[in-house]
């Protein structure tokens, strides 16, 4: 087999969804509700305490959520593409499945997933000699950067921050 491991994310946006920023409980609270065809008869609502980003690139837009009980949490086009709570079994299997699969997995490229969580644990692997993280939209590689530093740090070359440094900048 080749040296090579291959990777491949799509973070794309999904036809027929809604999302907004809505009072669900009347109490002047702001929730994010994401409403999907793909899903027919059920939402995803998530109570959000600050708005840390919004804005669009050329090829999508992109929003960064302080929720009360997920975290931080990025949105693309609406859809939900991660949270804290919960992101690591995303790119847990994105990363070591794959991985686990090569018999020797030495030089590993990733499309997509520009927020750096699967770069973060393909680097995890001693048998990774380099990693290369290439993707289109370098808003979403921006914006991970600052707000979510347990995702973002391994692109950026740095340290993953400890779980008490990151509760603490929360």
């Amino acid at each position: 087999s080749p040296p090579f491991a291959f990777m491949c994310l799509f973070l794309s946006s999904i036809m027929g969804s809604t999302a907004k920023l809505v009072d669900l409980a009347g109490d002047g609270g702001s929730w994010f509700a994401e409403i999907n065809d793909q899903w027919p008869g059920q939402a995803m609502c998530i109570k959000v305490d600050e708005t840390l980003f919004e804005g669009s690139s050329e090829y999508q837009s992109i929003s960064i959520f302080k929720t009360q009980n997920y975290g931080k949490m990025m949105t693309i086009d609406g859809c939900i593409q991660s949270t804290e709570r919960d992101e690591f079994s995303y790119h847990e299997m994105m990363a070591h499945v794959p991985l686990f699969c090569h018999s020797n997995p030495t030089d590993v490229c990733i499309i997509g997933g520009g927020d750096g969580g699967v770069l973060r644990e393909v680097l995890r692997h001693d048998c990774v000699k380099s990693a290369c993280l290439c993707d289109i939209d370098g808003v979403v590689v921006a914006q991970s950067r600052a707000p979510l530093p347990h995702l973002a740090a391994a692109a950026a070359g740095l340290s993953p921050p400890s779980p008490a440094a990151a509760a603490a900048a929360a």
